[in-house]
Formats: structure tokens, sequence, C-alpha cells
């Protein structure tokens, strides 16, 4: 997102404190109206709005002129914009409304993420021993419930919608209209279930409110995404539903799904012939799923093209095994013939855990494993995944994060980390995302000094295939942190990685030495 709506907020010189006299008031636009907008067309001037994508920049061309100033209103909606605090909402929801006939049919995508403690169903206010400033923004939440619903409907275009702390604001919305500050046909769940052009919903906290709606939207929704949690401390992990069970109305019309803390049931479970299926999901992202079954995932989604999966816990590996409740879950979705026979499946992401656990099998083009470290016990799950799957294109990102600091005593390094790549000769594609720490024979003790790359031609040998390759490195062992350009590319390697002598120079990768990559999910090389 491109920020909250201070950077929307014509006319704002201080955070939070929108000026109403940029939404609300034309007196501005008059005055400026004596300004002509110069001698070109207003078909180049829309040409120019178009070339704009940051807020500030399209906010300093419409305060030129009068005439610029109408000709950016509507590049101004059509941007993202995200609302943290209800004195932004309110703002906005002003502006918007001040032109009711044409500026709500302009959004696009709309991002509303008030930070809300969980309330009791019972409860009709705030909650206990509030602080007279969170009092208040309680109360203006409630005021502006009508606003926004009568931006909603007008909002014929509106194809993202996102809001974080979801059943918190949706039960806000019921509590204002229970006391007839919003009237009932402008009930927030009421408006949003009519709306018809969204897309994509991604809703970030779940309860009875926020499942109403999921079964009430009428819109033909072909992503979503949603966060099961619950902000309520030591809140049951049985009030988590079953997510295909909860999506079920959309199962002829999403392609994408992503949900986060999920129960997908017992791992050993055989799948149930009349579960639901979603058979033109090709994207499904799993994140804190306890191990799933493999078979259950196979029916639900048979024709995916793209698994990222992370699992909630790490794995104990007393003696460098797994133990025996992670081996059997793994070695029974290995188990499942259509394992090999899932040929659209060509993508898998995840940390190496939950890879490990899935027990994909069969050949597969990107494997993209997330943080691990390099030691005994994760090194050998490192190459079971990868003999399992063969892939052609490799992305590792190796040694971040706190766990790596308790690590330190068992580690190896990068050469050892690319010896235990299994079948190197399929590889086609690499990608390092590593902590410094992982390159001990690579370099010296020094930052400053420069990257061993004969240690790493070295362990590149086997791979006789490979034709890019990336290495990017990092002081931090923060994985958040990264840059756009590798430490180490193909073409600094040269022409004497094979014996053969060819060159692994990409012909895209062809920037200089940076002298301090850093760590990055997957670019777009691919």
């Amino acid at each position: 997102m491109e920020g909250n709506i201070n950077s929307v907020n014509p006319g704002a010189s201080v955070p939070h404190e929108p000026s109403p006299t940029i939404y609300g008031d034309c007196t501005t636009q008059r005055t400026m109206a004596a300004h002509q907008a110069g001698p070109f067309p207003l078909d180049i001037w829309n040409l120019v709005y178009d070339l704009l994508h940051e807020h500030s920049d399209i906010l300093s061309l419409m305060h030129t002129c009068g005439v610029l100033y109408g000709l950016g209103v509507r590049a101004l909606i059509r941007l993202p914009v995200r609302f943290d605090y209800v004195s932004d909402l309110r703002s906005f929801c002003d502006f918007v409304l001040a032109d009711l006939a044409k500026r709500p049919g302009l959004i696009r995508l709309l991002e509303i993420c008030i930070s809300l403690p969980r309330l009791d169903d019972g409860d009709q206010g705030g909650p206990e021993e509030e602080e007279e400033e969170e009092e208040g923004e309680e109360e203006e939440l409630l005021r502006v419930f009508p606003d926004l619903a009568l931006v909603l409907c007008g909002a014929s275009k509106l194809e993202h919608l996102r809001i974080g702390f979801a059943e918190e604001l949706l039960h806000r919305a019921d509590i204002s209209a229970n006391r007839g500050i919003c009237p009932p046909h402008l009930r927030l769940t009421t408006v949003l279930s009519s709306l018809h052009s969204v897309a994509i919903l991604e809703l970030a906290s779940y309860g009875p409110r926020t499942a109403s709606l999921l079964q009430s939207m009428t819109s033909p929704l072909r992503g979503v995404e949603i966060k099961l949690y619950d902000t309520r401390r030591h809140a049951s992990p049985d009030f988590y539903p079953d997510f295909p069970r909860a999506l079920d109305r959309y199962k002829n019309t999403l392609t994408s799904i992503s949900v986060c803390d999920v129960q997908l049931g017992h791992p050993l479970a055989p799948p149930n012939a009349n579960a639901t299926r979603f058979p033109l999901v090709q994207q499904l992202r799993l994140m804190h799923v306890m191990w799933p079954s493999l078979a259950v995932l196979i029916h639900a989604f048979p024709n995916l093209k793209f698994l990222d999966i992370t699992s909630p816990i790490s794995i104990p590996i007393p003696g460098g095994q797994p133990n025996t409740a992670v081996s059997a879950v793994r070695e029974s979705n290995r188990r499942v013939p259509a394992a090999v026979s899932w040929p659209s499946l060509q993508s898998l992401a995840g940390d190496l855990e939950a890879l490990f656990v899935l027990g994909v099998t069969g050949r597969r083009r990107l494997v993209e494993i997330g943080n691990f470290d390099v030691h005994e016990g994760f090194v050998r799950m490192f190459n079971a995944v990868l003999l399992d799957m063969l892939p052609t294109h490799l992305i590792l990102h190796v040694g971040y994060g706190a766990r790596s600091a308790l690590m330190q005593g068992r580690r190896t390094d990068l050469i050892t980390l690319l010896q235990h790549v299994p079948a190197p000769l399929e590889i086609t594609y690499l990608q390092l995302n590593v902590c410094r720490h992982v390159l001990l024979r690579v370099i010296g003790m020094s930052w400053q000094e420069e990257i061993n790359l004969g240690l790493v031609q070295e362990a590149l040998l086997p791979f006789r295939r490979l034709r890019h390759v990336l290495l990017y490195v990092s002081r931090s062992e923060d994985p958040t942190k990264f840059e756009s350009e590798p430490m180490v590319k193909s073409s600094q390697l040269g022409r004497g990685l094979f014996h053969q002598g060819r060159s692994v120079a990409g012909g895209a990768h062809t920037h200089q030495h940076n002298g301090h990559g850093t760590i990055g999910r997957s670019r777009g090389h691919l």
C-alpha cells in the first residue's frame, strides 16, 4: 500500500488533522479556478495524471489550478487508499460524499485497517477503563458508519476490499445500527453483502459476523485472503472453521485462496468424498497451518499450480532426526498415489518443516524454501525435500531469525549446504538468500572483504546445467530487509565455472556488484 489517507488528504499539513476546506468546501476550488491549466488540452493532462502513481505527486499537480484540481480527483481516488485511523476514514468519506454522483464510482481498492480491541458479544460500547481520547475515537467511529455505507453503496467499481480487524469493525457497525446512529438499510454488513463488483476480498480476524458476511456476499469472488485468528487471548482453536466449507459458495469462481491459522482436520484422515472442491483455484497459500493431509489438499484443489505453505511450529529434531509423529505424517503423505499424478502443481514454496511433512513427490519446476538453519538436522530434511521433487529452479533463504542464534554451535556453511543438493545436474536456476554467517568459508571476518568466488565456483561445479545464479548476502538476521540487487550474479562467476568452460551469465543479470546484497523472496527472475 502507498500509505494511509494522510498522503491522500489534499491540503493536510499535520498528520491525522485533515483539512475540511479542500474535502468538503469548494471555496478553494473556486479561487484556483481563476488560473487556467495552460495551453495543453485536457486530454494531455489526463495522460500526465496517468503517469503519476504517488498521492503526493497528484496532489501537487491538483493544487496548481482549479481545472487540474477537478481532473486530479479521478486519479487520486483510483489509487489504493488505506485507513489506519478513524480521522482518516472520516476525512475521506467527507471528500467522496462532496460529489456523491461521481466520486464513489472511482474507487478501485479500499483498505480499512483501524486497530480495534475485541468486544464481548453483549457489549454495546467500548472496552472498560478507556482513556478519554480512545473513547472519543470509538464514538466517532460509530458516527462515521452511515457515511462509509453511503460511499460503499456508490462504489460500483470497487474491485479489491481489505478489512483488518474485520470482526471488531463489524461488531461496532452493529452497535452503531442498534443505537440508531446508522439507519438499518445502511448497516455495514448489509451494504458489503450487496456489493457486486468485488473480485478480491481480504479479511483479518474472524468471528460470527465475519462468517455471516462470507455467507452473504453476492459478488462472485475470484480471490480470497482470510486470517482466521482471534484477537482475544486464549481463544479456542476449535472455533476456527473448516475453511473449504466456509468458502463453499465461491467454489466455482475462486482462482486464488490465502488463509492463515486454519484447521484442516487430522493429518492422517482420508479425504471426504463429499468435501468441497475448488476446480478453478490455481494459487493456494496456507499460512500457520498444522500438518495437512496431502490427500485432502489434492481432493480439494485438483488443478493447483502454486502452493505456499508454512507451519506454526518448528519440528523438534532430537539427534538430527524428526520425531515419530512427524515421520508418520510425512510417510502417510508420501504414500498417497495422487501425489505423483498432481501434474498441475509445478511450483511450491514454504518453510522447510512444512514442505518436509507435506511429502509431495514427483518432479516439480520450482521449489522455494523459506528460512532454515544450516545444521545437521535441517540439512537432512532439506536433502529429503529436494530428493522428492527434483526441481530445476531452486530458491533458498538460509540462516535468518532468532532460531539461528540458538544453532550457532551446530552450523555448517554454504559450501556444505550446496553439497547436500541431490541431483544437482537438474538445477538450471539457483537463487541463494543467505545471512552472512552462512558464508563462513567464503568470506573473511571483515565485511569489506570480497567473497571468495573460487570456493563458490568449486561448490557449483556439479551443477552442469546451471544457467542463472543469484547470491544475496545480508549482515542482518532480519529476513524482511532486502534490496533489489544481489551481491553476486551469474555474470560475475565467469567462464571457468564448468568443466566445459561454458558461461552461466544470464542476459538479464548484468548489473555491477553493489557491495552489500540482502535477502528477499523470489524476485521474478524465473
